[in-house]
């Protein structure tokens, strides 16, 4: 893949899941993301059909992230679960 494009499908990705991150730190205002402040809006949605395309003939990105994302909850939970623990011993 061609650097321009890794950067577009990378920001487009943060735009996308930034929703995601939203709804853990409900706590904390929105804000505009880097990426929503330097595209145009015609340029954001060009990108953001460069990158449907892409994890459209790609898919196994998205299964990635999300495997990614699978463990990455995990760990978090075992982190809480074993400060649960730390905390009913004391």
């Amino acid at each position: 893949m061609i650097p321009t494009l890794r950067i577009a499908v990378a920001l487009t990705a943060m735009m996308l899941l930034s929703p995601l991150a939203a709804a853990e730190t409900a706590s904390q205002p929105p804000q505009a993301s880097p990426a929503e402040q330097s595209f145009s809006a015609g340029q954001r949605h060009e990108i953001e059909g460069i990158v449907k395309s892409y994890l459209v003939e790609h898919p196994e990105v998205l299964q990635a992230a999300m495997d990614a994302l699978d463990k990455q909850q995990k760990q978090a939970d075992a982190a809480k679960a074993r400060e649960t623990d730390r905390k009913s011993v004391v």
